[in-house]
């Protein structure tokens, strides 16, 4: 979460398949509650047991149709491997807590700060996270910022990652002709998930 102060100065905005948070407080607490609930599902299910739940949801009804990933299976067998150690669970318990929406402050009074060009990235498929996108290019104003990844869903960016590099990579050559000039006019907000 950024302070009034480091605001100041930011530009620029980028979102992959993200949402500037939570507005409503009571909802914020509501979303605090679920995630707290599924970290205590993680630390009791095991990584790729709650990874099988995790990827069974309609958000990622795309990636698990994806032919890369090898559906629900393959998704949680991925994860469970690469947090196969003592402890995975309840660090990855811990981060979805802590990283939990219903805790972060919402940035949509910093998106109607940003004078510079923003980017938006969502999957097409994604209609959630679409909306959302449309909403913060108009809280920008940059009329120019959403893209839609084609046939992606949410998870666009493991779906199409060749397709949002292309997009992130136009962007940032056309902020700045020089790298020193895209940190000093340039904040990244990722909003991953």
């Amino acid at each position: 979460t950024m302070n009034e102060e480091e605001y100041e100065g930011v530009k620029s905005g980028v979102s992959v398949g993200g949402s500037p948070g939570v507005r409503d407080a009571r909802a914020r607490d509501s979303r605090t509650k679920r995630d707290d609930e599924l970290a205590r599902a993680l630390r009791k299910s095991g990584v790729h047991a709650f990874a099988k739940s995790w990827y069974a949801q309609g958000l990622f009804t795309t990636l698990v149709a994806h032919p890369r990933f090898g559906g629900v299976d393959g998704l949680a067998l991925r994860r469970a491997r690469t947090a196969d150690t003592p402890g995975a669970a309840d660090a990855l318990a811990e981060c979805l807590s802590a990283a939990s929406p219903g805790r972060q402050a919402h940035v949509w009074d910093a998106l109607y700060r940003l004078n510079g060009k923003s980017l938006f990235i969502t999957g097409e498929r994604d209609s959630k996270f679409a909306t959302l996108a449309r909403e913060m290019r108009d809280a920008t104003g940059d009329a120019r910022g959403v893209v839609d990844i084609k046939n992606a869903g949410h998870a666009a960016h493991l779906e199409a990652p060749e397709a949002v590099v292309v997009h992130l990579t136009r962007f940032f050559a056309d902020m700045a002709t020089t790298w020193y000039a895209l940190l000093e006019n340039f904040y990244c907000i990722l909003f991953i998930r």
